[in-house]
């Protein structure tokens, strides 16, 4: 079994499923940072 990799600054999704990288989805953190009352 292959060893997945950690992509670090890569932004391409073709790209980190063909190269076997991890993928997490976060998504439903978008609305959520959009209502801190605070620059980011």
């Amino acid at each position: 079994m292959k060893k997945k990799k950690t992509p670090y600054g890569l932004q391409n999704f073709e790209a980190l499923i063909v190269d076997n990288h991890y993928y997490v989805d976060k998504t439903k953190y978008i609305e959520v940072l959009e209502n801190f009352d605070a620059r980011y």
